[in-house]
């Protein structure tokens, strides 16, 4: 079991891989940090 089989992306769908949580998440993070909605 990974991550990726725990945690869910932004949207609520399901990542294949880990990597594909540490895209979605350094993106979201990016956003925030830039104060986009």
């Amino acid at each position: 079991t990974g991550l990726e089989d725990t945690l869910f992306l932004p949207d609520g769908g399901r990542a294949a891989s880990n990597a594909e949580l540490v895209v979605a998440g350094t993106t979201e993070w990016a956003s925030a940090r830039r104060g986009d909605d």
